[in-house]
């Protein structure tokens, strides 16, 4: 159950993890488009504790929609695709970062190129 932490919600949505998160006015409308985030309404909606009238409610709510989940968790575990989304993983940012890198060195005047040969740097690229 997330609310205004949104880590659990982007976890879930690169794991394809069911999630459930409140929505707090702005939640669905950031991750209404994944299938595996499901949401529990909370109609305060802000920021905030969350007021103790309204927790009972929130509670049984949620509490239903993990039943739900449980229930159709066959659907959710077959429909499994790629999230809908070009995520920016691990790989993708280290080889950005590698090229980055190997470009500033080519600008780099010959003499200090000269100097980084046999750098860690210049080993991992050429590995």
């Amino acid at each position: 159950l997330s609310g205004l932490a949104n880590n659990p919600v982007q976890e879930a949505v690169s794991t394809q993890t069911p999630v459930i998160a409140v929505e707090l006015g702005e939640t669905k409308s950031l991750y209404g488009r994944f299938p595996n985030v499901h949401f529990v309404d909370y109609a305060n909606g802000g920021c905030g504790a969350i007021e103790a009238a309204h927790r009972g409610a929130l509670v049984g709510d949620t509490a239903e929609k993990m039943v739900e989940i449980l229930n159709d968790f066959a659907r959710f575990d077959s429909a499994k695709a790629p999230p809908p989304t070009d995520l920016y993983g691990w790989d993708r940012r280290l080889r950005d970062e590698l090229e980055l890198y190997e470009s500033l060195f080519d600008r780099a005047p010959r003499q200090e190129q000269a100097l980084h040969e046999g750098s860690v740097i210049t080993h991992l690229t050429e590995t």
